[in-house]
C-alpha cells in the first residue's frame, strides 16, 4: 500500500525518536584488542559536529568488554578503539552484542579516519541496525549501477531506475513500521534528488519551480526540524549548501546591508522569509547557525555583528536545542584550539633519514607546515605551486610537508620521483598529530610565527584566491612576513 504524501509528512512531524534518558548495554568482543580504551562518543550537534563523550571501558585480556552509557533519544553513536571508529544506532534501554575488528584489507588506502568492522553475532532482522544496513547495501547497488549517470546529472538516463528505487524502499513493510528507518531513507533519496536537480513530484504530475523549493515541500515543510537525525542533518547541509554566503554576498540584498550596517535582525528573518523554504521559524534560525559558523572565518566575514546575531539565538532562540547549538558555535568560534598566538604543538618527527626531528627546532623562523598523504592528487598539485613559492621567500618561511602516511619508504619513493627542494618529515603517530592540529582534510596548513605561536591556522592554500576568492592569498601573507624584521 503506498503511503500518501500527507502521511509522509505525519510521519516526519511525529516521530517519536525520544523518550526519558534510559541505559543501553554496549557489550561484545573486539578482536586483538584486549588493554586497549573502547570510547563512545556521539555529535552534540550536526551543525559544529562537536564530539560529546558517553562513556569508555577496558577492553579485557579475552578481547571482551562491556559498557554502559544512557540516551534519552535514537542516537547515532560512535565506538573508537585508538585511530579506528565505527557508528552504531542504539535505541533507549536496549542491550547490544556486537562484535569489532580491524581490517588491514579494507582499510590499506587510509592513513586517517580508518573503519572498524562491525557485525552482529546475533542478528535480529527489524532491528534498527539491521533495517538500516539493508536500505544502505541497496542504495549502494542503485549508486553503482548508475553512478555514471549521476556523475553527469543526467536526469533522463537515472530518473526512470530512481523512482523504482524510491518506491521499492518507501513502501518496504519493515521500513514503513520504523519512523527512523523510513525518515533515514527517505532523506537518503531526498539527497540523490537534490543533486540531480530534480523539481517535478511524479505521484501528482506537480512542478516546482526549482528543486530547493521540491526539497522543502516534500521533505521539510510538514516536519519538525530533527536536529539529532543525522540524515536529516545531511539533507538540510546539502540543501543550502553555500546558500547563506551567496545571500551575504548578493548585490543589494538586505542581508548583506544587515551584516555591514547592523539592520535589526526582525528584517533579515522578514526578508529571508521571501525564500519559501524560510517559512519555518526553527528551520530559518538553523540556517543562520549554520551559515554564521561557515562564514565567521571567511575574508571580510562582519564577525562582530555575526557574533551579536549569535548572542540574540542563544538568549531568544525559537528552541532550546537552537540556544544549546548557538552557544556550541559561539564557544567554538571565539576559542579556537588553534587560536592566533598560542604555541604550536611540538611533537618529535623524522626526517627522510629516520633522524628525529622537532618542529621548535626551526624557531627564529616563520613556519609554514604543510600535512599531506602521497595517495592525495590535491597535495601533489599544491606541491607544484609551492615549489615556486618556496624559491621566493625560503630565507624568510621553513616550508615542512609532514607525510600523514606515517612510511618512512613512502616519502622517499616519493621524493625520487618529485625532488622537492624543501624539508620533508614524517611520523609514525601521525594521528595525534593531525588532532592536535585539528586537521580535517588534506592537504591542510598551519603557518607558525618565528616564537613558536600560531600565526595562522589553517593558513591560506598555496593555490592562492584565484581558485577560492574567498579565502586569502598565501603569497600576499608570505609578502606581508617577508617585509617584517
Amino acid at each position: 500500500m503506498k503511503v500518501p504524501c500527507y502521511l509522509c509528512s505525519l510521519i516526519f512531524c511525529t516521530l517519536p525518536f525520544f523518550s526519558f534518558s534510559k541505559n543501553v548495554v554496549i557489550k561484545g568482543t573486539a578482536k586483538t584488542f584486549a588493554e586497549k580504551e573502547l570510547s563512545i562518543y556521539q555529535y552534540s550537534d550536526y551543525i559544529t559536529f562537536t564530539k560529546q563523550k558517553l562513556g569508555s571501558g577496558k577492553i579485557n585480556n579475552d578481547d571482551s568488554f562491556e559498557t554502559n552509557i544512557n540516551v534519552s533519544e535514537t542516537t547515532k553513536i560512535v565506538l573508537e578503539i585508538e585511530d579506528m571508529s565505527v557508528s552504531l544506532y542504539t535505541e533507549p534501554g536496549m542491550v547490544y552484542n556486537i562484535h569489532l575488528s580491524f581490517s588491514k584489507e579494507l582499510n590499506k588506502s587510509k592513513v586517517y579516519d580508518k573503519k572498524l568492522s562491525l557485525t552482529f553475532p546475533f542478528p535480529q532482522k527489524n532491528e534498527l541496525n539491521m533495517l538500516i544496513m539493508e536500505f544502505n547495501s541497496e542504495y549502494d547497488e542503485f549508486m553503482n549501477n548508475n553512478i555514471i549517470y549521476l556523475v553527469k546529472r543526467d536526469k533522463q538516463k537515472v530518473s526512470s531506475s530512481l523512482k523504482v528505487f524510491k518506491k521499492n524502499q518507501l513502501e518496504k513493510k519493515q521500513f514503513k513500521e520504523n519512523n527512523y528507518v523510513y525518515a533515514y531513507a527517505s532523506f537518503v533519496i531526498a539527497q540523490i534528488e537534490i543533486s540531480l536537480g530534480i523539481t517535478k513530484k511524479e505521484e501528482n504530475d506537480i512542478k516546482y519551480p526549482s528543486s530547493e523549493e521540491y526539497i522543502f515541500r516534500n521533505y521539510l515543510k510538514n516536519s519538525r526540524v530533527l536536529f539529532n537525525h543525522p540524515e536529516y542533518m545531511n539533507l538540510f547541509h546539502n540543501l543550502f549548501n553555500e546558500k547563506f554566503e551567496s545571500i551575504r554576498l548578493e548585490k543589494g540584498t538586505l542581508l548583506i546591508g544587515a551584516l555591514h550596517e547592523q539592520i535589526p535582525l526582525q528584517k533579515i528573518n522578514s526578508y529571508l522569509k521571501n525564500y519559501t523554504y524560510f517559512a519555518n521559524d526553527t528551520l530559518l534560525e538553523l540556517f543562520f547557525l549554520k551559515g554564521i559558523n561557515e562564514t565567521y572565518n571567511k575574508k571580510n566575514a562582519p564577525k562582530k555583528y555575526l557574533l551579536k546575531l549569535l548572542e540574540h539565538y542563544i538568549q531568544k532562540g525559537v528552541c532550546l536545542e537552537i540556544r544549546n547549538i548557538a552557544t556550541t558555535v559561539q564557544y567554538r568560534l571565539q576559542n579556537p584550539s588553534l587560536a592566533i598566538g598560542i604555541l604550536a604543538p611540538d611533537f618529535t618527527l623524522y626526517d627522510t633519514e629516520n633522524r628525529p626531528v622537532k618542529i621548535s627546532t626551526f624557531k627564529n623562523k616563520y613556519v609554514y607546515l604543510g600535512f599531506w598523504a602521497t595517495w592525495s592528487i590535491p597535495s601533489i598539485k599544491e606541491m607544484t605551486i609551492l615549489e615556486q613559492i618556496h624559491k621566493k621567500y625560503n630565507q624568510k618561511v621553513e616550508f615542512i610537508s609532514l607525510c600523514t602516511d606515517g612510511d618512512a619508504k613512502k616519502l622517499n619513493r616519493f621524493l625520487s620521483k618529485y625532488p622537492f627542494k624543501w624539508t620533508f618529515l614524517y611520523s609514525p603517530n601521525s594521528h595525534e598529530i593531525k588532532e592536535a592540529y585539528m586537521v580535517k582534510t588534506i592537504p591542510s596548513y598551519v603557518l607558525i610565527n618565528p616564537d613558536g605561536t600560531i600565526y595562522k591556522a589553517p593558513a591560506p592554500r598555496p593555490t592562492g584566491n584565484a581558485e577560492r576568492p574567498n579565502e586569502e592569498s598565501l603569497e600576499k601573507v608570505l609578502y606581508h612576513i617577508s617585509k617584517t624584521k
